[in-house]
C-alpha cells in the first residue's frame, strides 16, 4: 500500500496510509467500480495454460529422448507413458471443473475441488492474461466466480452457527447496516476485517466451517488462497464508485441469495 496521491481525478484527500491500492493514482473508474467478468474467461485461460504446458513438456521430452535412451532403453517409454497418464488426468480434472462451474452441478469430489491446482492455473493465467490485455482484476473476478462455483457444494448446509461473514471496513455505513441486518435475520456471525491479517485472526478465533467474504478482487483472491485449503470461501466482489477502500458497496440481493443457498433455504 502507499499514501494516496491527491492529483488524481477524484480529488479525494481524506485517505490514510494503507487505505488504497498500490499503484492507484486517484482516478475514479468510468464503470462505477464494477467488474463483471464471466467464468469462461478464467476457464479459457486455464485450458490455454494446459495446452502450453502440454506442448512444452512433450517438446522437452522429444529433445532429451536420445540421452534418456543412453541411460536406459526402457526409460523413455516409462517417462512417455507416465506423462500421457498425468496429462490425461489433468485434462479430465479441468473438464470436470468447467462442467461443474458452468452447469452448477457437482461433478467433482470435495478433495479434488480443494486442490492446489486451481491456484496454480490462476497465477499462470494472470501472467498470460496481462500479456494479452486482460487485467489482473478482471482475471481475479472470473477466478472468484469459478471458485464460488466449486466451493458452494462444500459450503452448502453448513449451518448458520458454523458460517462466518467477513465484511471490509470500507463498506458505506448504509450498506454495512443492511448486510448486518441480513446476517442477524439468518443468525450468522458477521465481523469487520480491517485487512488480511485481521481476517486470518478472526477465522482462527471463530473456527468456522465456511466463510463468505465481501471485498475487492485482490483481497478476495488472497483470502481464498490463504484459507480455501482448510476452509471453503465464497467471495462476493464489492463495488467501488469512489475508488478503492472508500464508501464501497455490494450487491445486497446477491449476498442474501448466497447466504440463503448455503443455509439450504434457497433453491
Amino acid at each position: 500500500m502507499q499514501e494516496a496521491k491527491n492529483t488524481g481525478k477524484s480529488g479525494i484527500k481524506d485517505r490514510l496510509l494503507g487505505d488504497e491500492w498500490l499503484e492507484w493514482e486517484g482516478a475514479l473508474p468510468d464503470d462505477t467500480g464494477i467488474i463483471n467478468e464471466g467464468k469462461r474467461t478464467f476457464l479459457a485461460f486455464a485450458f490455454t495454460v494446459y495446452l502450453i504446458i502440454l506442448v512444452a513438456s512433450f517438446l522437452f521430452l522429444y529433445l532429451i529422448y536420445p540421452r534418456l535412451q543412453q541411460i536406459n532403453a526402457w526409460l523413455p517409454g516409462i517417462i512417455l507413458v507416465s506423462s500421457v497418464v498425468f496429462f490425461a488426468i489433468l485434462l479430465i480434472w479441468l473438464v470436470l471443473v468447467a462442467i461443474t462451474v458452468i452447469t452448477g452441478r457437482n461433478f467433482l469430489l470435495w478433495f479434488i475441488r480443494k486442490s492446489y491446482l486451481i491456484n496454480f492455473f490462476f497465477h499462470v493465467s494472470v501472467r498470460l492474461g496481462e500479456k494479452l490485455g486482460i487485467s489482473r482484476d478482471r482475471m481475479s473476478n472470473s477466478f472468484i466466480k469459478v471458485n464460488n462455483g466449486l466451493q458452494k457444494f462444500i459450503c452448502r448446509m453448513t449451518g448458520s452457527e458454523n458460517l462466518l461473514i467477513l465484511l471490509p471496513r470500507c463498506l458505506s455505513a448504509d450498506v454495512k447496516k443492511t448486510i448486518q441486518e441480513i446476517c442477524k435475520k439468518y443468525h450468522c456471525r458477521a465481523f469487520i476485517a480491517t485487512g488480511g491479517d485481521s481476517a486470518r485472526r478472526i477465522i482462527k478465533k471463530m473456527r468456522p466451517l465456511a466463510v463468505i467474504g465481501i471485498a475487492c478482487e485482490r483481497d478476495l483472491v488472497s483470502g481464498i488462497e490463504d484459507t480455501t485449503r482448510k476452509i471453503p470461501v465464497i467471495g462476493i466482489e464489492n463495488k467501488r464508485p469512489e475508488g478503492p477502500c472508500k464508501n464501497t458497496s455490494v450487491d445486497v440481493e446477491l449476498f442474501e441469495r448466497t447466504l440463503s443457498y448455503l443455509l439450504g433455504r434457497y433453491h
